[in-house]
């Protein structure tokens, strides 16, 4: 922890600006769909499956965020168009996030 943030100290300023404008080149293609908030809950125990413990207990709601993406279209096109190019949820769980792309 470096404490307060000094306006004279121009490395440590210019570092933050270089990591707050990074563009990660795997998640670019994905910047354009829609989201979703929610929650999975099973109806059946599938502990013959997995190991999973949110998909072994039916009383255990789970919160999930869902991402549909375009992959697809420049600056300025539709984000409402049906080319669905990708997909993910994630789990949040009490182990940790389990995350299906």
């Amino acid at each position: 922890f470096r404490g307060p943030l000094l306006m004279e100290d121009f490395y440590f300023r210019e570092k933050l600006t270089i990591f707050d404008h990074e563009r990660i080149p795997e998640r670019v293609v994905h910047a354009r769909g829609a989201a979703a908030h929610g929650y999975f809950q099973l109806y059946t125990s599938q502990s013959n499956l997995t190991r999973a413990s949110f998909l072994n207990n039916p009383s255990v709601i789970t919160p999930v965020f869902t991402r549909f993406s375009t992959s697809t279209g420049s600056r300025g096109s539709s984000d409402t168009v049906r080319d669905i190019r990708g997909f993910s949820v994630r789990f949040y769980t009490i182990q940790g996030n389990f995350d299906l792309v």
